[in-house]
């Protein structure tokens, strides 16, 4: 298998093109401000003083640290109704559930189907009272995939690892996406959840709500 290397510097998302990133997708494998060499083979976490302050900033163009432990995104319409996506793909199947265990725990989460996106990544899609969330697992490392992220980007901790959790919002909408990513053994592990943000941007979810739906699928 022809090895690839993949950046991430907030997250990945789907191989297939129908999903994609809170960052501007110009970040990755940028010509600009290159933060990772085409030979890479091992997943790297930038360190903050290994980037030039203009690295960083453009880094964080369009994103903010909250004080309440998570990134805020500034994201698209499109992005921010992703987990509509997955039940409408046509791989979609209802009822049906991937890799990931279903009774290891309670889980106020109630299963809708599940995407198999190829042999690498599957993705569970559920209920949440009103509201959608997603779970994903991508063997990255059998994919011949590599993760490099920027340590100032980790906000949390998930399963003992490092995690990053996000908030995706645009402006003059309502709607909102949480998203939380962690990599454990060469497995790359995604929650989105929908939730939506008042008039001045607070969201209904607090991250505790998001991490205790984490802990609740492992």
């Amino acid at each position: 298998m022809k090895k690839i290397s993949v950046t991430i510097f907030l997250v990945f998302f789907a191989l297939d093109g129908y999903a994609q990133s809170y960052s501007s997708e110009r970040k990755i494998n940028s010509t600009k401000y290159p933060l990772e060499t085409p030979m890479l083979r091992e997943d790297r976490v930038i360190k903050k003083d290994d980037l030039s302050d203009e690295q960083t900033k453009y880094l964080w163009e369009g994103t903010t640290a909250d004080r309440d432990g998570y990134i805020r995104v500034k994201s698209s319409i499109s992005y921010i109704e992703l987990l509509d996506a997955f039940i409408s793909h046509p791989g979609f199947k209802k009822g049906e559930s991937s890799e990931i265990p279903q009774d290891r725990k309670y889980s106020p989460l109630h299963l809708i189907g599940m995407l198999q996106e190829d042999e690498f990544r599957s993705s569970n899609v559920y209920y949440y009272g009103d509201e959608k969330a997603v779970f994903t697992i991508w063997r990255y490392k059998n994919a011949g995939a590599t993760v490099t992220t920027e340590e100032e980007f980790f906000n949390q901790t998930v399963d003992g690892v490092p995690a990053i959790l996000a908030l995706a919002v645009s402006d003059g909408m309502r709607k909102a996406l949480w998203k939380l990513s962690w990599w454990k053994n060469g497995r790359a592990f995604e929650l989105y959840v929908n939730d939506k943000v008042d008039a001045y941007g607070t969201p209904e979810k607090t991250p505790k709500i998001i991490m205790e739906l984490a802990d609740s699928l492992l």
